[in-house]
């Protein structure tokens, strides 16, 4: 288990990462880094010396430079260059795997020739005119609906209307008087005619 102590100075507080002053911000990320891939620093036996110091800070240098580059400004001078201190820092028994399999995945992508990758960038390219015909249809679709809603405002007055002319007609000549129409002159005058 490292050791996580912190020392008053006559000039104030010195943070202590596995016996090497290290400082606040090396010590927070050293720490950040134990818990989420806690196999970087198992094979290494880091001692109190100048030696390892150093290497701290070297380390310290590069996984903050790792974590502070973006990808879209990234080139790959950079990548190579984190390859190597990347591979300089393992010869010392830190187990960086986890920043190299980033940075191979980000190598591959931007600048290899990834068919995957390939494959997505066509398939973007082709959301943007099907988006395109999808908000189309969709005012079309407004379009109808808002002319089927008149339509069946307009069909449902026009029923109402009716509605309202059979009940005065009924009023008028009794309940009958449509089907009377429709058929015979003596329809339901006299029984079985």
């Amino acid at each position: 288990m490292p050791e996580k102590r912190t020392c008053e100075e006559p000039h104030g507080t010195v943070e202590i990462w596995r016996g090497n002053v290290v400082g606040r911000e090396a010590k927070e990320l050293f720490e950040a880094v134990e818990h989420r891939y806690p196999n970087t620093f198992q094979r290494v036996q880091i001692r109190v010396t100048t030696f390892w110091l150093g290497n701290l800070k070297e380390l310290h240098a590069t996984i903050k430079r790792f974590m502070g580059l973006t990808v879209d400004t990234l080139a790959q001078e950079q990548i190579t260059g984190l390859w190597q201190d990347f591979k300089d820092l393992e010869a010392l028994g830190f187990d960086l795997s986890w920043a190299h399999k980033r940075l191979n995945m980000v190598a591959r992508l931007k600048f290899g020739n990834e068919p995957l990758q390939k494959e997505l960038m066509a398939l973007e390219h082709s959301l943007g005119p099907l988006k395109e015909r999808v908000d189309e249809i969709m005012k079309q679709l407004l379009k109808a609906h808002d002319m089927y809603m008149k339509a069946l405002s307009e069909y449902e007055d026009a029923t109402k209307a009716r509605n309202k002319k059979v009940e005065e007609m009924t009023r008028v000549f009794g309940p009958d008087f449509d089907r009377v129409l429709q058929d015979r002159l003596g329809y339901g005058m006299l029984p079985g005619y």
